[in-house]
């Protein structure tokens, strides 16, 4: 169990770093202002298609770091077999993972494919575009920090009832379910717009910090008795 844990350890910490990466290839660091505008992230592709396709491939890694992730969460810490938080917290996890993999295949298949289109047709290429980004980040995206979130939620309750969990990280398990929360309170106009920016915050820091801290406890773990 040892083993498995520091090898959840380490895909845990190697996390977030793909998880930046697959955020800044697409980014304003990158030149793309704005990855909702068809005609500017057209224009992007034409010139940096390669790191659009950098931006999947580091998705896909992604999502393979966190099924090594979750099989030894579930090994170490959830006592998966015999408990059914633990199963459906592990099964939430690999559902994770499932999108960010179909995410990063998406954006790396789809570059030459929507070059080529924009060169026939304008408004096909346009329209090509705009079905990627809707399904892909709006979709996929969103589906995998969703479903990334209720499992660290999940298996925060987990890992406190059998106590393999220490209490304050287990608090901050709610950090990659903020973007949801906050998301639903703004929804419901029960959240300030002046909160935006720690909503964005929370995405853009929430999921790799608390992962890194998960990864780091997994690493140093040993059985509780």
């Amino acid at each position: 169990m040892t083993n498995s844990a520091k090898s959840g350890g380490i895909a845990l910490l190697l996390f977030p770093l793909l998880y930046f990466a697959s955020s800044a290839l697409t980014s304003p660091l990158t030149g793309l202002e704005d990855g909702d505008n068809p005609a500017s992230s057209l224009a992007f592709l034409s010139q940096h298609a390669n790191l659009y396709f950098l931006s999947g491939l580091a998705s896909v890694l992604m999502a393979l770091a966190l099924i090594v992730a979750v099989f030894a969460v579930a090994d170490t810490l959830l006592h998966a077999p015999t408990s059914l938080l633990g199963r459906v917290t592990s099964t939430l996890g690999l559902f994770a993972a499932a999108f960010f993999f179909a995410h990063g295949i998406l954006r790396m298949q789809s570059p030459g494919t929507l070059t080529y289109m924009e060169g026939l047709n304008r408004e096909w290429g346009i329209a090509a575009y705009l079905a990627v980004q809707m399904a892909g980040t709006q979709g996929l995206g969103s589906a995998g920090i969703f479903a990334l979130g209720m499992w660290a939620v999940g298996l925060s309750l987990a890992g406190r009832r059998n106590r393999q969990l220490p209490r304050p990280l287990a608090l901050l398990g709610i950090l990659p379910a903020l973007p949801w929360i906050m998301g639903l309170l703004g929804k419901l106009e029960l959240l300030p717009d002046s909160f935006w920016l720690l909503y964005i915050g929370s995405i853009l820091l929430g999921i790799p910090v608390w992962c890194a801290l998960l990864g780091v406890f997994l690493v140093r773990w040993k059985p509780v008795m």
